[in-house]
């Protein structure tokens, strides 16, 4: 499948859960959703956590997978 199919399949996914679940179907979806997907489906950060940000504004495409972003 492209990538633009996968990812629209991933969006109509809303919970974490239910992305892990998809990742575990198949090698295919386990090597595109774990962790580019999973890991950023929700961002728990402080403001002041300039490592993360930075890696976020280096790699913005990761971005377009969050969900939730909690800023504490």
């Amino acid at each position: 499948l492209p990538l633009e199919l996968v990812y629209s399949i991933v969006d109509s996914v809303h919970s974490r859960s239910g992305v892990l679940s998809l990742a575990l179907t198949c090698r295919f979806f386990k090597d595109r959703l774990i962790p580019n997907v999973l890991d950023y489906r929700e961002i728990n950060v402080p403001p002041n956590a300039l490592t993360l940000w930075n890696h976020l504004n280096d790699n913005s495409s990761l971005l377009r997978h969050g969900r939730v972003f909690r800023f504490c």
